[in-house]
């Protein structure tokens, strides 16, 4: 079982996030992130639930180390989370995630290169999401 003090640690780190760059994000001091990171003291709900925010995961991540992202959406319109949702769902059954994140090609995140590189997916990415998404659909048994 992986200990929250650790788990808010590794998050920390992975983020590039100071102990006190995070108790100023979360509103708390410096002293109480070193308390959370060894375990001396557990986060109350609230500051869980600003922890989350800040690492953008779940609190199912977050407490028990469950692989889930949360993606922001907050200022896109219904519209612009619908295409945001296909586009997820058209990467997690395509080769695409491993073109994307392939050491071969570029850095994992780089969005602006993989555009470049692959102008062809990402001007006709609703195109190939459809033809995707019925070829899964056709492969499905009756």
């Amino acid at each position: 079982m992986v200990l929250i003090g650790k788990r808010i640690k590794e998050l920390r780190i992975k983020y590039g996030l100071t102990q006190t760059e995070l108790a100023t994000q979360i509103g708390v001091s410096t002293a109480t992130i070193t308390a959370y990171e060894c375990d001396s003291r557990q986060p109350s709900y609230d500051v869980l639930i600003k922890l989350a925010a800040v690492f953008k995961v779940t609190l199912d991540n977050l407490v028990l180390n469950r692989s889930q992202s949360v993606i922001d959406v907050t200022d896109l319109t219904p519209e612009q989370i619908t295409r945001v949702q296909v586009l997820v769902d058209y990467l997690r059954i395509s080769d695409i995630i491993e073109i994307l994140f392939s050491k071969d090609t570029i850095e994992p995140y780089d969005i602006d290169n993989f555009i470049k590189k692959y102008p062809d997916v990402y001007q006709n990415i609703e195109a190939i999401v459809k033809s995707v998404m019925e070829r899964q659909k056709n492969k499905e048994p009756n």
